[in-house]
Parts: structure tokens; sequence; C-alpha cells
């Protein structure tokens, strides 16, 4: 009776923190696309006024390679991105813009990556701004909280099944107490 209260309660706990999981990694996910859609309207902002820089500056270390492409020419990139055909993804109208999930790109980062496309009207013609951000450090993080959540969930079911076997321990001394007792008042 202890053995199978202890694996309810673990198979409860672990289908939670499985939940939990996903619901952590969905909010870093989306999280990664709002910066990658933040930077590709700051791109598409400075294409729009005409001011595109030929090399991009990279905006910090979630960001792993831009690139503003113009009828299959690349008109602006960071420096890891230049080569037209980088991305190879459709274009977008101006004000769309889509996310694309890629397990690796051609650059040193490991991936995978969320690629923002968004379509832009610029002084010289509609343009999609690129932006890939690397989420490989989402996984590493999940994985690494399901260790550590595994062992305290295991910690927390052997706890729980030694004051399980207490009490239940105690009740049934108790019942054959009373049994035994009841029977020699007779």
């Amino acid at each position: 009776m202890v053995l199978s209260g202890a694996v309810a309660v673990m198979s409860a706990a672990a289908l939670t923190s499985v939940f939990i999981g996903l619901s952590i990694r969905g909010e870093m996910i989306d999280n990664a696309d709002e910066v990658g859609e933040m930077r590709a309207e700051q791109v598409a902002d400075l294409a729009q006024r005409g001011i595109l820089p030929r090399e991009i500056d990279r905006a910090d270390d979630l960001e792993a390679a831009v690139q503003v492409v113009q009828r299959g020419m690349v008109l602006s990139s960071t420096s890891n991105a230049s080569d037209p055909g980088f991305f190879d993804l459709p274009t977008q109208q101006p004000g769309v813009d889509r996310v694309y999930g890629f397990g690796r790109l051609p650059i040193d980062d490991d991936g995978p990556f969320r690629v923002t496309a968004l379509g832009a009207r610029t002084p010289h013609g509609d343009v999609t701004v690129l932006v890939a951000v690397d989420v490989g450090d989402v996984d590493e993080v999940l994985a690494t909280l399901a260790s550590k959540g595994l062992i305290g969930v295991s910690v927390l079911v052997a706890i729980f099944a030694f004051v399980l076997w207490l009490v239940v321990g105690r009740t049934m001394r108790s019942a054959a107490q009373g049994r035994v007792g009841s029977s020699a008042a007779r």
C-alpha cells in the first residue's frame, strides 16, 4: 500500500513537472520570438528611413545573425550572414512578419534558432528583414532544471513514502491492538 501511494505521488509529480517544463519552454521561446521581432522592427526602421548600414552590428548575445534582402540580393547584414540565400526564406509583404524554426544555420552558433522574417517598405523598394535568435540555451536550461527536479522529486517521494509507512504502520498496530483488546474482554 505504501509503495502504491509513493508511485502515485511520483507519477503525479512527474506529470506536473513535464507540464511545467513545457510551459516554461513555450514562454522562453515566445520571449525569443519577441526579441527577434523587436530587432527586425529596429532594422526595418533604419531601412525605411534610408539609413541602413551595409554591415549591421549584433545587438546582443541572443542575436545570431541579421540580413536585409531585396529580390534575392543582400543589402545589409551582420558579418556572419552576408551570403545570399543564407536563410533561404520567402520574402514577406510590408508589415507582415513570420517566425521560422531552424535546427542549424551556417554559423558558429550551435542553435537551434528562431528566425523572424519581417517585410518592410523602403524608399528603394520592399525588403525582407531576417533576424535569427539562438534558442539553444532554452533546452540546456530545461535539461538542467529537469535533472535537478528529478533529484528533488526523488527525495520528496522517499520522505513521503517513509512518513506514509510510519502512519500506516501505527494505524495498523492500533487497529490490531484494538482487536486483541476486544477479544480479551469477552
